[in-house]
């Protein structure tokens, strides 16, 4: 993206931004575009990446799922139930209708899969492609690439302007200060600790980061998934905090060296991560067969244990066949001391009741999960307690914050980006209108 120099003032200064937008991620680019439209002259952003919308290219396995036609706010983990409601009001402001038509009108054909929205061609650099060419082609927005910020400061002693300085030593002015420079998710990206530091020295408190979106680590409990590493199976899980029930998922997972991975295990581990964080115990429980109905399985039960009783030379691995793929049956009878070659008539009864409900309720401690590196999303950041609905810092006035800063994040199937998108947007069109009023403020003086 080619870079426009700032225009200059007859005396050779910069004139200074209207807005200042940190980080060109998904957030970034929308705050962008949406504080242009609501009217801001001058919008300056500051990216350190060598491209715009780089994490864009990535996400959803590269298709981007970029929203999800269903709309609920279980679907989005905050820390309590003030900060959910807050989040419920900042997502309803910016409707999937309207962000739909944001890409339909910008020449992105759109389709979706069971509610999980995409673009047309599968490609999440369409996506990401269309930001750079908004980006480049509004007259009014100044992307700087290669610009990690290293410090902002708010106006002081009457002065109107925040004042942003870059690692290499560039100044910026501008009259409202927009941070979108994303979580910690992805350091392949350019994403880190800058924003929190950026943040906290502003004011603002920071609940701890944690990775989200990512696998869970069993400990000693995964050496019994060894020999099923790399294995697909269905099934629920249900995440275990302290004794009770916090979450479960249905879908396909997979056994991995140290744990368990697949869409639903990296949908509690945020939860999981933050429960350990908190010192509470995490443990998963995993039912290998949950299409099955109760009535159905307590025939299948029956039967099973009656054939064992006459077919007491057959091997377990024979008995337990037509359940599950032969590897998912190592971990499950290697938790009990079992091998798959064991005949049945060398296993006691009530062992073999326990076998068939380690089926349903195959349980393992969580000990910890994938970094930063692996995680798709980061769990924690500034409180939206701290904020206001407009995305408007409750800590330093013209202090605007947008996206995975905020302590908020989605399950998998677009709501992330979806909460990127809407933030994004609110905290554009209110930085704008507070640059706005800065220099109505600044002509009365």
């Amino acid at each position: 993206m080619a870079q426009r120099p700032l225009r200059r003032e007859k005396t050779g200064q910069e004139i200074p931004a209207d807005v200042a937008v940190i980080g060109a991620g998904a957030a970034g680019c929308m705050a962008a575009l949406c504080a242009a439209q609501a009217g801001a002259a001058r919008v300056l952003v500051l990216e350190r990446n060598a491209k715009a919308a780089a994490k864009i290219y990535a996400t959803g396995n590269g298709r981007c799922n970029l929203t999800n036609l269903y709309q609920d706010i279980s679907c989005y983990h905050f820390a309590d139930a003030a900060q959910r409601e807050a989040g419920g009001e900042i997502i309803a402001a910016y409707p999937n209708a309207r962000l739909l038509s944001f890409f339909t009108e910008n020449g992105v054909l759109l389709h979706d899969r069971g509610g999980y929205v995409y673009p047309r061609t599968d490609q999440a650099s369409t996506v990401a492609l269309l930001f750079e060419r908004l980006l480049r082609e509004d007259p009014r927005i100044d992307v700087r690439l290669g610009a990690s910020v290293r410090e902002t400061v708010p106006p002081a002693g009457g002065a109107s302007l925040w004042t942003i300085r870059t690692e290499d030593g560039a100044v910026f002015r501008a009259k409202a200060v927009l941070f979108a420079c994303g979580g910690m998710a992805g350091p392949q990206f350019g994403c880190g600790r800058t924003g929190y530091t950026l943040l906290a020295s502003l004011g603002h408190s920071v609940r701890k980061p944690l990775p989200a979106l990512v696998q869970l680590q069993c400990g000693e409990d995964a050496q019994a998934l060894r020999s099923a590493q790399g294995t697909r199976f269905q099934g629920k899980i249900t995440l275990v905090t302290d004794g009770t029930a916090a979450d479960s998922h249905t879908g396909e997972m997979l056994f991995t060296e140290n744990g368990v991975s697949g869409i639903p295990a990296m949908q509690v581990s945020g939860q999981a991560a933050r429960a350990l964080e908190e010192g509470r115990s995490a443990e998963i429980v995993i039912d290998l067969l949950p299409e099955v109905e109760a009535s159905v399985w307590e025939r299948e039960t029956a039967r099973r244990l009656e054939l064992a009783e006459v077919s007491g030379d057959r091997m377990l691995s024979e008995w337990l066949f037509g359940l599950v793929p032969d590897k998912v049956q190592i971990p499950v009878l290697a938790q009990l001391g079992l091998v798959r070659e064991k005949k049945l008539r060398k296993v006691p009864t009530g062992m073999r009741e326990q076998i068939l409900r380690s089926l349903r309720s195959l349980r393992m401690r969580v000990t910890g999960t994938g970094g930063f590196d692996k995680a798709q999303v980061t769990g924690g950041g500034i409180p939206l307690s701290e904020v206001r609905g407009d995305l408007s810092s409750k800590r330093q006035p013209g202090l605007f914050i947008a996206g995975e800063l905020l302590d908020a994040d989605g399950i998998c199937g677009g709501y992330n980006l979806r909460w990127a998108f809407s933030t994004g947007a609110a905290a554009g069109k209110a930085a704008a209108e507070y640059a706005a009023g800065a220099a109505e403020r600044g002509a009365e003086r």
